[in-house]
């Protein structure tokens, strides 16, 4: 049985102005995102995969077509209360003065008693010594873990992840791929993209190509 859709994108367009001419993005996509799926998004740069997840989580203008959204509309801290975006910038999901420890904090809608979901968490990709330490002195890969084990956190519906792992080394990202897994089991829709195309077939539910802003392929492994 089909799940529900989560999103509906309806000849979505996304431009943007670039040294005095105007540049497509997305060029007139459909796509139907199911609940509960896990979508690869591959494809060279400029391709659109980014301006794809910044269009869906609403940072940038649509100049043509629709995303259809069953998510809450309401906003919080510049997402949708149900969306989480990583981006490739690491900085972006986290609290610069304070610890590692208080940015899960901040994080949590529920935050009374979870030191132990902390520790685990924390533990689960190699930083637990450094809980304490502020996020100032965190590396660019080890602040994309971070945003990561924010995402765990929160339990969004939607998680978009713009190249999550590209400062981690091969250890930490297998890491990471297991703590997106066991998100993924817990119901959450995630949009990746990704730039290995062996991770992008070896992992989730449905790999999608795109060129030049257009859908280029749709492959479905697992039928939801």
């Amino acid at each position: 049985m089909t799940a529900a859709p989560l999103l509906k994108i309806i000849g979505l367009r996304v431009e943007f102005e670039r040294w005095g001419q105007t540049v497509t993005a997305v060029n007139g996509l459909d796509l139907v995102v199911p609940q509960g799926q896990w979508i690869m998004l591959i494809g060279h740069n400029g391709s659109g995969k980014s301006s794809l997840l910044s269009a869906i989580a609403g940072r940038v203008r649509i100049a043509a077509g629709s995303i259809e959204s069953t998510l809450n509309a309401s906003r919080h801290k510049g997402f949708a209360s149900e969306c989480f975006f990583v981006t490739q910038d690491p900085l972006a999901a986290t609290a610069d003065a304070l610890s590692l420890t208080e940015n899960l904090k901040v994080a949590d809608p529920a935050p009374t008693h979870r030191g132990t979901l902390y520790d685990s968490l924390m533990k689960s990709v190699g930083l637990w010594p450094r809980r304490d330490q502020l996020l100032r002195y965190f590396s660019g890969g080890e602040r994309q873990q971070i945003a990561l084990l924010v995402a765990e956190i929160r339990r969004p519906a939607l998680l978009l992840l713009d190249e999550p792992f590209s400062a981690l080394d091969p250890s930490r990202a297998a890491r990471c791929m297991e703590l997106l897994q066991s998100i993924h089991r817990q119901g959450t829709t995630i949009l990746q993209v990704t730039h290995d195309e062996a991770m992008a077939h070896s992992f989730g539910d449905r790999a999608i190509s795109l060129e030049k802003g257009v859908l280029r392929s749709d492959n479905l492994r697992i039928v939801q």
